[in-house]
């Protein structure tokens, strides 16, 4: 992004301590854990919505195409839960930074989780649940509000409104799934405001997170509907072990990695190793 030139804007919307670095500040929403099935209340997840609204619009009309990375730590295990959430059947199919997915753990998570949240609906909401019957216009804001996190309503708001006027790149794996889901699943809600375009918005991660031996997440994009891109970025002949790591099955994305690796080489032709260069000069000055 620096060695392009191309803007760069923080968004905060959950961190216990204030940014150091100039930022967006947005509705600061502090999610609780996912067992407990409560992530945040209806108007915190309401208020980051608005927000993601407001700045996809604003941010979408300064140029002709908007990246939306993101930094969530446990990200993936909230993105399974809100897949899980809104239907979808992804247990064994999330990626993440370990070299072999950790299923298990997240998958015990994202069943207290969703199980808590059962049990503080009343019966007929937890009948209509279990039988796919939810009212579609309160089953997304319900799902990402249970078991989600504040980035996922945020990225939403911003994809379903930058759509009506550029097109969007959703950053990164299993997570940028997650937030394409729930905003293809907020545009269904027949509420005006959530209508987006969809043939305006793609995902977009690295070529680690398509290969990934321990995860598909070819199989979620595929069962979502959602265009997925990925970069053939390559550090196998990198002289930094912290580089050769990624080929080694670790990490695999991080921060929008994968869509900045796609806008280099669709905004400025970069090649594979003329990326590889740009990121260890960058990493060069943090050693």
């Amino acid at each position: 992004m620096r060695q392009q030139n191309i803007p760069v804007h923080l968004l905060s919307t959950g961190l216990p301590h204030k940014l150091s670095l100039p930022h967006i500040a947005l509705p600061q929403v502090i999610a609780q854990p996912l067992h407990t099935g409560k992530a945040m209340d209806s108007a915190q997840a309401q208020a980051l919505l608005r927000s993601g609204l407001d700045w996809g619009h604003k941010l979408a009309k300064r140029g002709s195409y908007l990246l939306i990375g993101e930094c969530v730590v446990g990200g993936t295990t909230t993105a399974q839960a809100v897949l899980t959430a809104l239907g979808y059947s992804v247990q064994g199919c999330i990626s993440s930074s370990h070299r072999q997915s950790n299923h298990r753990q997240k998958q015990l998570l994202v069943e207290q989780g969703i199980i808590a949240w059962q049990k503080r609906s009343e019966a007929a909401h937890r009948n209509a649940l279990h039988k796919g019957a939810l009212d579609r216009s309160t089953l997304p804001l319900a799902a990402v509000t249970a078991v989600g996190d504040p980035m996922q309503i945020v990225a939403a708001g911003m994809a379903i409104a930058a759509s009506r006027y550029s097109g969007v790149l959703l950053a990164g794996g299993a997570q940028m799934l997650a937030v394409y889901a729930l905003a293809q699943a907020l545009a269904r809600s027949e509420i005006s405001a959530y209508s987006w375009q969809r043939e305006q918005v793609v995902v977009g991660t690295t070529r680690w997170v398509i290969e990934d031996p321990s995860a598909d997440t070819v199989k979620i994009a595929q069962a979502i509907g959602a265009p997925y891109l990925a970069s053939q970025i390559d550090f196998s002949q990198s002289p930094y072990f912290q580089l050769r790591a990624y080929e080694r099955g670790f990490i695999k994305e991080g921060i929008g990695a994968g869509g900045c690796a796609i806008a280099a080489h669709l905004y400025r032709t970069w090649t594979k190793s003329q990326l590889r260069h740009a990121v260890e000069a960058e990493l060069r000055t943090c050693l």
